[in-house]
């Protein structure tokens, strides 16, 4: 059920696992739904800018992350027009932790660089000579530049995160007294009996019948710890204590719901989210756990301000197509 606190994790992940892909061009797909707003490109394969024509995206790369997201298991059977926002969402984040990386003149280091250089000669390790290692490139329509550049803006994303994230930058004021402040205010405690779904099927294998019987049993006067104690399939909670978590930890779903809740309450109903089906009980929190866990506690509190840094830059630079967004193909 937690969600990971890194959310913006998806440039490192297509860096480290960089696998240059052979598929050329495809069907034309669909235009994108008409987004109101288009700008002129003088550069001609420029599609996408960022703020007041801050970032200019062009093609090759934007098919980079649109190949990336359409390729994903994760977003099968979304349409066109999803994949298309969610390509838009991820150059945005990524650029937003580039525009921030500036602000604070943070840099990649020299390691940084050579493993950079390291996996690039690794892609073009993979082929005989240099002429099929341009092939492969212009298949894919991708090229040398677009690689490097993903690759770089992976690690600024490690980078970055690390140096706002240390105390000692103070970027992010992490005192004791504004730590405790956030928890008390922002920070929520459940319990959750977790009924995994079968690709998001809530019926395949009784599922659904499985987690109405459970919060039957509860109805009818069972303690919900020992029904955690005999259905719950989540491996990572905590039985005592349950998940102790602030904005973006848990799935929207649940975070929803338990924001409702009155300490001490089971909803009397069943919690849908994309993998699960839950029965939830929100409880206080314990000050003694919050004490014997505030370092912990203090780095939820610090990486949920990280990504809210990071979304609001994304969120006040803005995206605009470009007018000719519509003659390219993609994926």
């Amino acid at each position: 059920m937690r969600r990971s606190l890194l959310i913006r994790a998806f440039a490192i992940l297509l860096a480290l696992t960089f696998v240059l892909p052979l598929a050329g061009c495809g069907k034309k797909n669909a235009k994108p739904a008409d987004t109101g707003k288009t700008e002129t490109d003088p550069d001609g394969d420029v599609i996408l800018t960022l703020g007041e024509d801050e970032f200019r995206i062009r093609y090759t790369e934007y098919n980079y992350y649109f190949m990336a997201n359409a390729n994903d298991e994760a977003n099968e059977g979304l349409s066109y027009n999803d994949i298309t926002t969610k390509t838009i969402y991820n150059i945005m984040m990524t650029y937003a932790e580039k525009k921030l990386a500036d602000k604070y003149g943070y840099t990649i280091s020299d390691d940084q660089k050579a493993l950079i250089d390291d996996k690039i000669q690794a892609t073009k390790d993979q082929y005989s000579t240099e002429q099929e290692y341009k092939e492969a490139l212009r298949k894919a329509r991708l090229d040398e530049e677009t690689m490097r550049k993903v690759l770089e803006y992976a690690q600024i994303d490690i980078g970055l995160r690390e140096y706002v994230l240390d105390e000692s930058s103070g970027i992010i004021k992490a005192d004791d007294a504004t730590v405790t402040a956030d928890i008390n205010s922002n920070f929520r405690r459940c319990k959750i009996i977790v009924f995994k779904t079968e690709d998001g099927d809530d019926n395949a294998n009784g599922v659904m019948d499985k987690a109405l019987q459970a919060l039957q049993e509860y109805k009818n006067g069972a303690d919900f710890d020992e029904l955690l104690a005999k259905y719950n399939e989540d491996d990572l909670e905590d039985t005592e204590n349950g998940y102790y978590f602030t904005k973006g930890m848990l799935s929207e779903e649940v975070e929803a719901e338990v924001e409702n809740m009155e300490e001490g309450e089971v909803l009397n109903k069943l919690v849908k989210t994309d993998s699960a089906l839950c029965i939830v009980q929100r409880l206080p929190l314990d000050e003694s756990y919050v004490s014997s866990h505030f370092e912990e506690l203090r780095g939820y509190y610090m990486t949920r301000e990280y990504n809210t840094l990071v979304q609001d830059t994304a969120n006040e630079m803005g995206a605009l197509l470009c007018d000719n967004y519509d003659s390219y193909n993609f994926g």
